[in-house]
């Protein structure tokens, strides 16, 4: 069985990828906070501004039966 590292070394982003994701994140007013070990997740914080603008996308907060939009 594989270790996280192990598993990303065989499966995950690369250094330079996760440096290029990580700078492109950045350039948009995102914080990156961490990197998985397995290099499979980047985790970063962003406005829920930053994330519609950049990807194109809403954030939704679901709440027993009430649905609230941010952003």
């Amino acid at each position: 069985m594989d270790t996280p590292q192990q598993f990303g070394e065989r499966f995950g982003a690369s250094e330079q990828d996760i440096a290029t994701i990580s700078a492109w994140l950045e350039s948009r007013g995102m914080h990156v906070q961490s990197v998985m070990n397995n290099a499979s997740f980047i985790d970063f914080s962003a406005t829920a501004r930053n994330v519609r603008e950049t990807f194109g996308t809403q954030l939704h907060y679901f709440n027993a039966g009430a649905e609230y939009t941010l952003g």
